[in-house]
């Protein structure tokens, strides 16, 4: 039996880059339009708040739990938001072996990509690393996706880049759903 391909609306950027308030501003638009959308926080940032240092050396776990939390989605709605795209684990010491386990899951679902562009302060605060490793996450995240031919969209994350996101979200929904229909 074939899974479902829903939508996958993935924010790529380092920490402090504004991912999740954008993932939450693009989930509640989505939602007040009546579409059948979910929210996939970060699970490593639950991590962080409740002090569970030692999971941050088990990249394994954490990326099974991201996964997990996107793959109970998959047959319940039609667009996933994420502010923590699974292969992000890819940059944070995963074996080669788990590396490609990570894009082969990413790829089971129809993605789409946006890069966002750090515009806001950083806040350390529920982090693990400093706004200069942050910057290097930002760097290493959009060479990750150059190095796999992952196509993504930069945008500026301010406060209007939901409204793009929500934009190409209707689009590609829409065509994704006519392409069904002509099956």
């Amino acid at each position: 039996m074939s899974k479902k391909k829903p939508l996958v609306i993935n924010l790529f950027a380092g920490p402090g880059s504004g991912k999740s308030t954008i993932s939450c501003e693009v989930f509640a638009a989505l939602k007040w339009e009546g579409l059948e959308v979910e929210l996939s926080r970060e699970f490593a940032k639950d991590e962080v708040w409740a002090g569970n240092a030692k999971s941050f050396g088990n990249q394994l776990y954490l990326s099974g739990i991201q996964s997990h939390r996107q793959e109970v989605l998959r047959d319940e709605v039609d667009i996933i938001v994420t502010d923590s795209p699974v292969i992000l684990g890819c940059l944070y010491g995963a074996s080669p072996e788990l590396q490609k386990a990570l894009l082969a899951e990413f790829d089971t679902y129809t993605n789409l990509n946006f890069f966002l562009e750090r515009t806001k302060p950083y806040n350390p605060k529920g982090r693990n690393q400093t706004a200069e490793e942050a910057i290097e996450i930002d760097v290493a995240t959009r060479k990750l996706l150059l190095d796999n031919g992952i196509p993504f969209r930069t945008l500026k994350g301010d406060r209007e880049a939901f409204r793009h996101i929500v934009f190409e979200a209707r689009c590609a929904l829409s065509f994704q759903k006519r392409e069904v229909s002509q099956r």
